[in-house]
């Protein structure tokens, strides 16, 4: 980061009240707030802000001299911090006197690049280990690939050699065989037959033992073959990270380089910026106390004619709703009326109904006694 960027945002992070192009936060025209609010504004108003500006102005100038501190020093200062140092300081303290500043910790600009290095350099080291692991490991597994396959080798030839002697067996044995036959039936011929005949079992049983140890053998061969191959990828992704670390410190020691000729550069152009920032700021300061002064005229005007308007809307919104309000309650009454009508007719239908039924059950209960007394009479004729 250059230093003329550096310094702009060292005004740019000071809090919003203390610097002198500071955005001037009025609330919306439209708000309750505001019809109040901003016609309370006095004279007082435009002095706060001439008296910020004063303050943004001792604060860019404190940022800046921290720069040409560190220019002088060889070393470099966070602006950032410097400002923050300046701009969330008590009110009190907040504006330090002319030619004191407060002494702020030095910052590395190069810090990361250094740590980059130190880094790679701790990577070398460590993968520089990983291959000596490595390397001893691919060498234990070579040589146990070796014997293994010499044990092979070995089990091959018993192998071969168990089969010539089954072979040799069978011979004798067909040739006793034979010679028994010859003889017709001689003692020692059968002796030698049945002798031989145990040496030809003797010879199987040898071979396929041997059959078995080869069989083990390849097994372990294979087996050995994979851990081999294993170790030696292992091996080669060491080897790889190796170099790999070894490029990172070359990469890392370039950027160092060319980050230290950077701020030596950037230094340079510190008091150039600082000198051009205080005139900017003096000039900003300057206009902004002018538009804040013709805005707050404007908005007292603007808000004298809204609340006028509101008032007179207000008091039409207040007429329209009282009539409103009236012919409701009106209607309501009339409503009540009507309800009030029909629940009448409704109880007199009902109680028209109740004389009916009982007019009814006792029509009924005269007829049943008539009726009674006229079969009573009927049955005296007989």
């Amino acid at each position: 980061m250059r230093l003329h960027t550096l310094a702009l945002a060292s005004i740019l992070s000071l809090a919003p009240g203390t610097c002198a192009f500071a955005p001037i936060h009025t609330p919306k025209i439209g708000s309750a707030s505001t019809s109040t609010s901003s016609l309370s504004l006095k004279e007082s108003d435009i002095e706060t802000s001439v008296e910020q500006a004063k303050k943004g102005l001792l604060s860019v100038f404190a940022a800046s001299t921290i720069f040409l501190a560190s220019s002088a020093t060889g070393s470099f200062v966070d602006p950032a911090f410097a400002a923050t140092n300046t701009a969330t300081a008590p009110p009190a303290t907040a504006t330090p006197a002319k030619g004191k500043v407060a002494a702020a910790p030095v910052v590395d600009p190069v810090a990361s690049e250094k740590a980059a290095l130190e880094t790679a350099k701790s990577q070398l080291a460590s993968s520089s280990v990983e291959v000596g692991k490595a390397k001893k490991v691919l060498g234990e597994a070579n040589t146990a690939l070796a014997k293994a396959s010499d044990i092979e080798s070995a089990s091959e030839k018993k192998l071969l050699a168990s089969k010539k002697a089954l072979i040799a067996a069978n011979d004798k044995l067909a040739d006793a065989k034979a010679k028994e036959g010859r003889n017709g039936g001689d003692l020692n011929a059968m002796k030698e037959v049945e002798s031989l005949a145990s040496k030809v079992g003797a010879a199987k049983d040898n071979l396929k033992a041997a059959e078995k140890d080869l069989t083990n053998a390849k097994l372990a061969k294979k087996n050995a073959g994979k851990v081999a191959a294993s170790a030696n990828t292992g091996f080669e992704k060491a080897t790889k990270s190796e170099e790999t670390a070894k490029k990172n410190i070359t990469t890392a020691t370039t950027k160092l380089s060319s980050a230290q000729k950077k701020v030596i550069e950037n230094e340079k152009k510190a008091a150039e910026q600082k000198a051009k920032a205080e005139k900017e700021a003096k000039k900003k300061a300057k206009k902004d106390a002018e538009i804040k002064a013709q805005k707050l005229k404007k908005e007292k005007k603007a808000d004298k004619e809204k609340k006028e308007k509101e008032m007179k809307a207000k008091a039409k919104a207040d007429k329209k709703q009282k009539e409103a309000n009236a012919k409701i309650a009106k209607d309501v009454a009339e409503k009540q009326k009507a309800l009030k009508q029909i629940a009448n007719k409704k109880a007199a239908l009902e109680r028209a109904e109740k004389d009916a039924e009982q007019k009814a059950k006792s029509l009924e209960s005269t007829i049943s006694k008539e009726k009674a007394e006229l079969e009573k009479a009927r049955g005296g004729k007989k």
